[in-house]
């Protein structure tokens, strides 16, 4: 595109007119690309299983990042940073709130993603979120720094959002002739971030985020109280995921939960 005077458009958003001639099938593909917000389970769960473990996007600029825990840290920001990279990042709790960093650092830039527990809006599609995220990038060549804010998830597995009965505590079978009313519980529903179900005796419900292959527990319980023969278990039972971070497995119809290399829980799928 050209400008008044018949001069190719330069400066720091060219992009913005540029023209492309699409086939028909092209244009097929920029319509979808066009409808992520309406597709948006089928791509997270594609992003998921490649090994992204959280997603979050900005409008104002455009940008988002995705970071595999294990692995990498990608932002792209329109008109801004075309793509850039990053190695695998270190945690960071962030003190006094709800929140965590995670920094990485490349040859050019290193960068911290905020990721705070908030609820988030993203003004354009309307799509609610449970994290507010700031990305900000500080170049090594003395560029000044970008900061990009806006909303993201952890993409975590389906799979683990069922109820569950506990079936085996710390390798010891659960007998359901321990319990006055019905085996523990716990039912997980990680896209609201929630966890809920029954101790052995009285019902508990509480925040839990899903973290890559962990589950990560609040330490703020709300529990009815009352009074049954089995109230150490209960103790115990609670003990056992209360603030702490658990590493999860599904398969076929099975949870574990792991505290390091030893499996604490394991709990069948409820089916009544």
């Amino acid at each position: 595109m050209l400008d008044n005077n018949g001069e190719r458009i330069v400066g720091s958003q060219p992009g913005m007119f540029r023209l492309t001639k699409l086939s028909r099938e092209g244009l097929k593909d920029e319509m979808n690309n066009l409808s992520e917000f309406e597709n948006a389970g089928n791509i997270r769960e594609e992003k998921r299983i490649s090994g992204v473990n959280f997603i979050a996007y900005g409008n104002e600029p455009f940008w988002n990042v995705e970071i595999d825990l294990g692995k990498s840290i990608k932002l792209t920001a329109l008109f801004d940073i075309e793509e850039m990279h990053f190695p695998t990042p270190q945690m960071f709790p962030i003190m006094d709130v709800a929140g965590v960093s995670y920094i990485s650092s490349n040859d050019e830039a290193t960068i911290n993603v905020s990721i705070f527990r908030q609820n988030c809006s993203d003004d354009m599609s309307g799509e609610n979120f449970s994290y507010q995220v700031t990305s900000d990038i500080q170049f090594k060549n003395n560029s000044p720094s970008k900061i990009f804010t806006g909303c993201g998830a952890y993409l975590n597995d389906a799979a683990v959002n069922k109820n569950w009965t506990l079936e085996k505590y710390k390798g010891k079978k659960i007998s359901k002739k321990d319990f006055d009313n019905a085996l523990p519980t716990m039912e997980l529903n990680l896209t609201e971030s929630k966890v809920f179900g029954k101790a052995g005796c009285n019902s508990y419900t509480g925040i839990v985020d899903g973290q890559g292959d962990k589950l990560k527990f609040g330490y703020d319980f709300a529990m009815t109280r009352m009074f049954c023969d089995n109230m150490d278990f209960e103790r115990k039972f609670m003990e056992t995921i209360t603030g702490k971070t658990l590493i999860y497995e599904v398969t076929e119809g099975k949870l574990k939960l792991k505290d390091g290399d030893n499996v604490v829980m394991e709990f069948t799928e409820t089916t009544e």
